[in-house]
């Protein structure tokens, strides 16, 4: 997975909410209330391709599960915030400003860039296993240490502005399926190293999750057949751009995400 460096149905939610938009198609109204993605690369779609001209940097996929959740639900207002690149802080900093008490849903992937999972899987990359399982080993104390009180600020924040929304956080799919040495230097010691990491990211929020009441869904159940190395994957190998490495493509959106997405928006 490669969040960056620091840099189908839901019918009562559906019904809950009114007329709105998906990325490229404009406002049939401005008002009523809205289902608002909120997160990190993973959220965004960035790996998904089809990136919105108009989310720059930010790299919003029209494959992320946001968009293929508003477009199968065409009547819900739909505002597209996740950011590629976005920490924790990024993502209370700008992207909690449309939450209201009109908001009836939102969806939210963010943590994993916390620890810089991007400069993880570079050492993983390119040096040996021992330099690779102290790397994770560190990213892993700050996921205990550090991360539970960053998104516990974010839940907060967010049920601040959105008393009665429901809130369904989404974590992280491993990277890997099996102990094969893929991508070339990709030893099985360090597609677990790896692997580890984005466990530890998923029991952190599900625990902090499940302590602000909010809906979660790790989807490791969908993904876990379909990590870099299987003859299926839902997860971009180490690529051209290389920001795109380690995270979902868009059958993982599609067939990983959504569904999760999907059946956690149920009241």
């Amino acid at each position: 997975m490669r969040p960056s460096r620091r840099a189908v149905a839901a019918a009562p939610i559906a019904a809950a909410l009114t007329i709105g938009t998906v990325i490229g198609v404009p406002a049939a109204s401005a008002a009523g209330p809205v289902y608002l993605a909120l997160g990190d690369s993973s959220a965004a779609g960035l790996g998904a391709q089809d990136y919105d001209p108009a989310s720059g940097a930010c790299q919003r996929s029209r494959n992320a599960y946001p968009a293929l959740w508003a477009r199968a639900h065409p009547a819900a207002r739909f505002v597209f915030r996740a950011c590629s690149s976005a920490t924790t802080a990024d993502v209370m900093r700008t992207q909690l400003g449309d939450l209201s008490a009109r908001t009836r849903l939102v969806s939210v992937t963010a943590g994993i860039s916390d620890p810089d999972m991007a400069d993880v899987s570079m050492v993983c990359a390119f040096q040996d296993d021992r330099s690779c399982e102290a790397r994770t080993a560190r990213a892993r104390a700050f996921i205990d240490r550090r991360l539970p009180r960053h998104l516990d600020a974010l839940y907060r924040a967010i049920r601040s502005k959105a008393r009665t929304a429901r809130v369904v956080v989404l974590g992280y799919p491993r990277s890997f399926t099996g102990g094969r040495a893929c991508p070339a230097g990709m030893t099985p010691a360090k597609q677990a190293a790896m692997n580890r990491v984005v466990d530890e990211v998923n029991a952190v929020t599900a625990g902090r999750a499940a302590a602000h009441r909010f809906a979660f869904d790790d989807v490791q159940r969908a993904f876990t057949p379909h990590g870099v190395c299987s003859a299926d994957t839902w997860i971009n190998p180490p690529k051209l751009p290389l920001i795109e490495s380690y995270l979902p493509n868009a059958a993982g959106h599609r067939l990983g995400y959504l569904p999760a997405l999907s059946a956690a928006a149920r009241p």
